[in-house]
């Protein structure tokens, strides 16, 4: 498709290897191209914030399509000066998701698109807690697992 006069551009998500192979084709057909390893893009919080903007657009940018979006901030990095008034209004805001089923109304945080994605979800809750993060068992109820 890259040889392809008809094509102008040419936009990739995906490993590194894949990357470079598009990104010579596209070079030798002299067309542009962006690739996109969906490395976690950080979300910057610098200490002159206003932190119910910041905590709003953290919250959007993670959640966003349930969080499942390859452009999703994955890792949020904050100035210590801020970072506990920043992390109580940020846990504030992920408390009041509901999940449920996703043709209800009142359900503001859908189910995940797979099997694997929770598999995946649950490898990296193993993994903060391996890290000292703590599960809040109150808000796990929708996990057996956490129960």
């Amino acid at each position: 498709m890259i040889d392809d006069d008809r094509i102008r551009a040419v936009a990739l998500t995906g490993s590194e290897g894949a990357g470079a192979v598009v990104a010579a084709r596209a070079g030798k057909n002299m067309k542009k191209s962006t690739w996109n390893s969906e490395a976690a893009i950080p979300f910057i919080v610098l200490d002159d914030a206003d932190l119910d903007k910041a905590v709003r657009h953290a919250v959007s940018g993670r959640m966003g399509n349930t969080g499942q979006a390859c452009m999703a901030s994955k890792r949020i990095i904050v100035v210590n000066a801020i970072a506990d008034a920043f992390l109580q209004k940020f846990q504030g805001a992920m408390a009041a998701f509901k999940p449920g089923d996703p043709m209800d109304e009142r359900t503001t945080l859908g189910p995940l698109s797979s099997a694997q994605a929770l598999d995946a979800l649950l490898g990296q809750v193993d993994e903060a807690v391996d890290h000292g993060a703590r599960v809040d068992r109150r808000r796990a109820h929708s996990c057996s697992r956490f129960s």
